[in-house]
């Protein structure tokens, strides 16, 4: 269709951009031929549209028709966004520490970045006429790095080291209350620690520090149960030696009690011989041989014949005769 086809005041045709921006061209009254552009915003941008140096609309996702040539359009980011940082400080005892983490910010207040900040958008292109955004981002590092300064330098460098969360909610505390960001419009919504390393020298030294560190508790470990095991083995040889000594004291006891029982037996069989001998004491020593012969034929029954030599008569006439000698002075 073309342009002399149309009525004055319509669209002879419409051009689709990546950005969601369409070319109108229209014929006027005059017969002449002016650019008119629809620009629909997207949901995550704040759009202003502004002639003249004021603004004639503004809203989130704003859609609507306008001049190329005499407004310009700034599109502010207001949707959550997350930027990378690395940066260096130096802890008390002088030594270099890097602190790597992301944060996540997001705009609350487009207008005020809007005055701060360089928001352009070139519909043509779909891309920003400045480089403002990224800016922005370098602004929330810096004020997270100076918040994180005073911190770091009251730290020695082993407990710099250990305070990755801890400085995350410290840091995420100190930036939303950070007045240059609030000027800005910007809330930080976290901020996230990932690591907190020394120099690669420095690395190496701790390192070798804390190998040697776990070596010396490995040895007192060592240490500790042998000295364990040694104290344990002497409490088992005492407990051993008092068992022994508590034998010793039994048995010795037990001894005791034997031999006094036996030398109890002893005498009650002494007695017990002396109270059966008694009666013989007086009794001749012929009538003894006499008893002695009949007691002895008496636990022998299967004796057949008993033949006595000269030998035998002799002896018992002898002690017969040294018995009776000595009965006679026992009378006396």
């Amino acid at each position: 269709m073309s342009a002399e086809e149309v009525p004055a005041g319509r669209p002879s045709y419409i051009e689709q951009k990546p950005a969601t921006v369409w070319n109108i061209s229209a014929s006027n009254e005059e017969g002449g031929i002016m650019l008119i552009r629809y620009f629909k915003g997207d949901p995550s941008h704040h759009v202003i549209a502004v002639r003249n140096g004021k603004t004639i609309r503004e809203g989130v996702g704003a859609s609507f028709f306008y001049l190329p040539h005499t407004t310009n359009l700034i599109v502010v980011p207001v949707s959550s966004r997350d930027a990378q940082f690395v940066i260096q400080e130096s802890t008390s005892d002088y030594q270099d520490v890097t602190v790597q983490g992301s944060l996540t910010y997001r705009i609350t207040e487009p207008s005020k970045a809007a005055k701060a900040l360089d928001f352009t958008f070139d519909p043509a292109s779909g891309e920003y006429k400045s480089n403002d955004l990224e800016k922005l981002q370098v602004r929330i590092v810096n004020a997270l790095q100076s918040r994180a300064r005073p911190t770091l330098r009251q730290l020695s460098l082993e407990e710099s080291l250990r305070i990755a969360s801890q400085l995350s909610s410290e840091l995420t505390e100190n930036l939303r209350a950070d007045g240059a960001l609030s000027e800005l419009g910007i809330h930080v919504e976290s901020v996230y620690v990932v690591r907190i390393t020394a120099t690669p020298e420095m690395k190496k030294a701790l390192e070798a520090d804390f190998r040697e560190s776990l070596n010396r508790r490995a040895d007192q470990a060592i240490y500790a149960r042998r000295a364990a095991a040694v104290e344990e083995e002497r409490k088992l040889r005492e407990a051993e030696l008092d068992t022994d000594i508590q034998v010793e004291n039994r048995r010795e006891s037990l001894v005791e009690s034997e031999s006094k029982n036996k030398l109890r037996v002893a005498e009650a069989d002494a007695e017990a011989d002396k109270l059966r001998l008694s009666p013989y004491l007086e009794t001749a020593p012929s009538t003894l041989a006499m008893v002695a012969f009949r007691d002895w034929a008496a636990t022998n029954p299967n004796i057949g014949q008993l033949n006595l030599t000269p030998e035998v008569l002799t002896a018992v006439s002898n002690w017969i005769g040294h018995s009776q000698t000595q009965s006679e002075k026992r009378a006396e």
